[in-house]
Formats: structure tokens, sequence, C-alpha cells
């Protein structure tokens, strides 16, 4: 993993290093345009209240920070248990995978953009923050459905801002019980639903595409006892015939993982 790291880091031409924070700009990396830069690393002498700034100078270059790397404490794991606080850009629009995973100490996030575009799976698991979060329901994060504080209930409808669903959500807060949901009502408005967004609710057997949505990935509903999907009209990605999903133009089935997996 140090490695994969070395590898990500030294294919930026241009880097610069505030305040303990590592920052690159949009060098070989396809995701990022004109203007913005991202979140690389982070050094040693990285405070215990971590600030990203909303813009950095790289080579005499402004640039807006919009993005954090997959795996920031993943992959070096010196600080990991140091960190209490982070302030977040404002123009965030990309959190990777397992950010700030294990980073026990966390428990203060602040500065939450409502810019995002992607948000990664687990970023802030077995931190203080995600255990602490107090209510009902479902927890929202610059519109994507991170977390479910308290019980799962039998019957859930997301939120309506509700814009994308993270990997395992319902299993992502204070308590659980993912494996009694029966009925699910996904939100008009809602883009994305990732990678294991729902898996092993089990006893989950219809599901309702919105209109919205341009992205489910192919194990989305992963573990799931889903016997009929329905697509609401007006989607441009998705259609069902007779409970079986399909790509839009029914040329292939999206019913079964391993189909899906094929487009």
């Amino acid at each position: 993993l140090a490695f994969i790291t070395l590898m990500v880091m030294n294919a930026f031409a241009a880097q610069v290093t505030i305040d303990g924070i590592v920052y690159g700009d949009k060098a070989e990396y396809s995701s990022l345009q004109d203007g913005e830069a991202i979140v690389l690393n982070y050094t040693n002498d990285l405070p215990a209240a971590m600030v990203i700034a909303d813009k950095v100078e790289i080579e005499g270059v402004e640039l807006t920070d919009v993005e954090i790397t997959d795996g920031l404490f993943l992959y070096n794991t010196a600080r990991t248990n140091e960190i209490t606080s982070v302030k977040l850009p404002s123009g965030l629009k990309r959190i990777g995978r397992y950010a700030f995973q294990n980073c026990k100490n966390l428990e203060t996030v602040t500065g939450i953009p409502t810019t995002l575009e992607y948000m990664g799976g687990r970023v802030f698991n077995g931190t203080k923050w995600i255990n602490s979060l107090e209510g009902e329901g479902v927890y929202l994060f610059g519109g994507w459905a991170i977390a479910h504080r308290g019980m799962v209930p039998q019957s859930l409808t997301m939120p309506e801002e509700t814009i994308g669903v993270t990997d395992g959500f319902l299993k992502n807060g204070p308590t659980s019980g993912y494996y009694n949901l029966k009925t699910l009502v996904l939100n008009e408005g809602l883009k994305q639903i990732t990678y294991c967004a729902f898996d092993n609710s089990s006893n989950l057997s219809k599901v309702t595409l919105p209109a919205s949505l341009e992205y489910l990935d192919p194990e989305g509903f992963s573990g799931c006892g889903i016997k009929e999907y329905e697509v609401a009209a007006g989607s441009m990605y998705y259609s069902a015939v007779d409970g079986v999903l399909f790509n839009l133009d029914k040329t292939e089935s999206r019913n079964s993982e391993e189909n899906a997996k094929s487009l």
C-alpha cells in the first residue's frame, strides 16, 4: 500500500505542502480540471486539528482544492490516531474511499460542502464522529447518505435531498439492523447508488428506481433478496420488464450482479 501511495505521489509534477498537508495540481490526474487541486498525502508534522485549504498556490498558479484522494490515511497510518478534527474546503467536489477511515479520535468535522459530486464508501468509518451521530434516520453529508442513525426500519424512505448513497451506509452508524429493511423508497433526484450501498439487506424484495438515477453499481444491492425492480417513467438509463431490470434499450439485463458486471 505504501508503494501504491508513492507511485501516486510521484505522478504529480507539481506539489506543495501547507500545514502538513500535501497538495498536487491536475497533472496526470484525469478527474481534475484546470484550476483544481487534490489532497494527496500528509507529513509527520500534520496538526491534530487538520485544516484543508480552500485554495492553494502551486508553481505560481492559484488552484481551488476540490478533491481528497482515496485512502488518505488508509495508505499512511502515521497520524491516524492523532487527528481530532478536520475542516473541509468550501469547494470540495470529491472525497475518495476510506479517506479518514479508522482515525479513531476524529470527533469533529466542519465545513461540510454542498458541492459534492462523489462520496466514497466508508470515509469516516471507525471515527468518534460517525459513532456519535445523534437522532434517528438517514444522515446526509453534502447530499450523500453515509450513515443510518438508530435501528433500520422495515420501511425506509430516502430524504428528498439525497443525491447519492455510499458503501454500506445502513451499517455506518451507532446502531444498525440493516436486515430489517423490507421496503425502500428512493427519492427523485437521487443520481448514484454506489458499491454495496444496500448490501446484505436480505429481506428487501422490491425496489423502484427513480428517473433521476444515473448510476447503479453492479453490486449496489449485493446480498439483497430483490425479486422485482420498477423504474420510474422518464429514466434515461434504466428500464424494467416484468420485474427484470435492464439498461435503457433493453439489450442487457441488470437483474443480477453477474449480468450487470458485463455492461
